[in-house]
C-alpha cells in the first residue's frame, strides 16, 4: 500500500481510493471477483474513524500482511472475513472484511479492526467456510 496515498486519504486530502494489495487468484475467485486488487475508499476510512477510533494512520500498515497472510473465510458468495494475528506491527488480533462488487469487477476493504483475544476466539467459532488458512 502506498503509504503517503493512504494518509492523504485518511487526513481527507484526497478522494480517490488506494489499492492495499493483490490477493491470490484462488480467494479472489472464492469471493466472485474477476480481479485481485484490493482497494480501501475514503468512505470506508472516514466509517473507520467513527466505528474503531482507536485505530490510528500507522495501524493500516497491517491490513496489507493481513490480507495476504490471513485465515480467509467466506461469509457470503461475495464476502469473506479475513482473521491474522498480527505479532510484528501491531502484536493484536486483525479482522479485515472484503467484499468484490456486483460485477466483479473490484474488491474493497469494507472493514479493519483489532480483535482481543476472546474476540479473536468468537470468530474462529464461526462456521464459515475457510478458503485459505492462516500462514
Amino acid at each position: 500500500m502506498n503509504f503517503e496515498h493512504f494518509l492523504g486519504l485518511y487526513l481527507e486530502q484526497r478522494m480517490d481510493p488506494v489499492i492495499v494489495c493483490n490477493l491470490e487468484s484462488e480467494v479472489a475467485q472464492a469471493i466472485g471477483a474477476r480481479v485481485t486488487r484490493v482497494w480501501l475508499s475514503r468512505d470506508t476510512l472516514d466509517k473507520q474513524k467513527v466505528r474503531h477510533p482507536d485505530l490510528r494512520p500507522e495501524d493500516y500498515r497491517a491490513l496489507k500482511p493481513a490480507l495476504l497472510l490471513g485465515e480467509v473465510r467466506l461469509e457470503s458468495p461475495k464476502s469473506a472475513i479475513v482473521l491474522y494475528v498480527d505479532t510484528r506491527l501491531l502484536d493484536w488480533g486483525l479482522r479485515v472484511h472484503l467484499k468484490a462488487t456486483v460485477n466483479g469487477r473490484e474488491i474493497y476493504t469494507d472493514s479493519f479492526c483489532r480483535l482481543r483475544r476472546s474476540a479473536y476466539r468468537r470468530e474462529l467459532a464461526k462456521a464459515y467456510p475457510v478458503v485459505r488458512a492462516h500462514k
